[in-house]
C-alpha cells in the first residue's frame, strides 16, 4: 500500500507537470508569433558540451528564427571557469555575438575568478548585473 501512495503522487506529479508544460507549450508559440519578448539565459556552467550544445545552439536558433524580439545570454559564476582557457567557447561566444545574440558577463564574478579581460577582449559587456537578474 505505501508503494502504491508513492506512484500516485507521482503519476499525479507526472500529470502535473505534464499539462503545465503543454500550457507553456501553447504560450511560447504565442510568444513566437507576437515577437515581442526577450529571451535571457543564464550561464551557469562550467561544462564546455552544455555550453556548445544548448546554450549557443539554442540562442541561436532562437536568434535567427526571430522567436524573441531579442535574445540575451548573462555569463554567471563557474561559466567563467570554463572561458578562462578555452579557445573553442571564446570562437562560440565571437559567433554569438557576432549573429547578434547580446552576452553579458558579472563583474562579480569574472573579477572574482580573474576573467573580466578575457571577456572585455571577447567582446562581452561586464558589468554588475546582480539587480538587473533579481
Amino acid at each position: 500500500m505505501k508503494h502504491l501512495k508513492i506512484y500516485i503522487i507521482l503519476l499525479s506529479s507526472l500529470f502535473l507537470m505534464n499539462t503545465s508544460c503543454s500550457e507553456q507549450n501553447s504560450e511560447t508559440q504565442k510568444i513566437s508569433k507576437d515577437n515581442t519578448e526577450e529571451l535571457t539565459i543564464l550561464w551557469t556552467t562550467d561544462n564546455a558540451n552544455t555550453a556548445i550544445n544548448f546554450i549557443s545552439m539554442y540562442s541561436g536558433f532562437a536568434n535567427s528564427r526571430k522567436f524573441f524580439s531579442k535574445v540575451n545570454i548573462i555569463i554567471w559564476g563557474r561559466a567563467n571557469e570554463l572561458i578562462k582557457d578555452n579557445d573553442e567557447i571564446h570562437k562560440t561566444i565571437k559567433g554569438m555575438l557576432k549573429s547578434g545574440i547580446k552576452v553579458k558577463a558579472c563583474r562579480a564574478c569574472s573579477d572574482k575568478m580573474g576573467t573580466t579581460k578575457i571577456l572585455e577582449e571577447l567582446g562581452v559587456e561586464v558589468d554588475y548585473l546582480g539587480n538587473e537578474l533579481t
